[in-house]
């Protein structure tokens, strides 16, 4: 610790001297982690030795849900620690979910068209007499869109033939 004397004069004598701590620095520390880790990382730099002020700190919980109270949680843990917490901030991790959806997307890459509505059809309760005939109907459009002539006539007729046979 830095001390500083402090020198008292009475007149020209001097009359005392003392050695004042002399402030240094606050330090700033950033701690991230889930809350097991922050909550073990919180009482491992608490618990180290220090001349300073207490320290400053931000605290950044990685989670993929809310986690209730945590303010007050993280507050009371600290508590008695040589600490002061400025800021909490829950960073929610959606990892998984973009996973998820990058199988997906290579997956419906991977499909035809037809593949893509047979999977959709899949959800609906038809018979297979109906199944057959709605295929076929969309097989035809499919062409159609993909056939330079006639296009949208064909298209047009194929798209009010299937949508009128979807809705009955």
């Amino acid at each position: 610790m830095k001390k500083v004397y402090c020198l008292e004069f009475e007149g020209h004598t001097l009359r005392e001297v003392r050695f004042l701590p002399a402030p240094t620095f606050r330090r700033l520390k950033t701690i991230q982690g889930t809350l097991a880790e922050v909550e073990d990382k919180l009482q491992i730099f608490g618990n180290k030795e220090r001349e300073a002020l207490p320290a400053w700190v931000e605290v950044i919980v990685q989670s993929p849900t809310f986690i209730p109270q945590l303010d007050s949680h993280l507050r009371t843990l600290v508590k008695e620690l040589p600490m002061e917490i400025l800021k909490i901030r829950l960073e929610r991790q959606y990892q998984a979910l973009d996973e998820q959806l990058d199988a997906v997307v290579e997956s419906l890459e991977s499909l035809d068209v037809l593949e893509v509505f047979r999977k959709r059809a899949e959800k609906d309760q038809r018979s297979e007499e109906e199944w057959t005939e709605l295929e076929a109907t969309f097989r035809e459009l499919v062409e159609g869109l993909n056939s330079p002539r006639t296009r949208s006539q064909r298209s047009c007729r194929l798209f009010l033939s299937l949508f009128t046979f979807h809705s009955t």
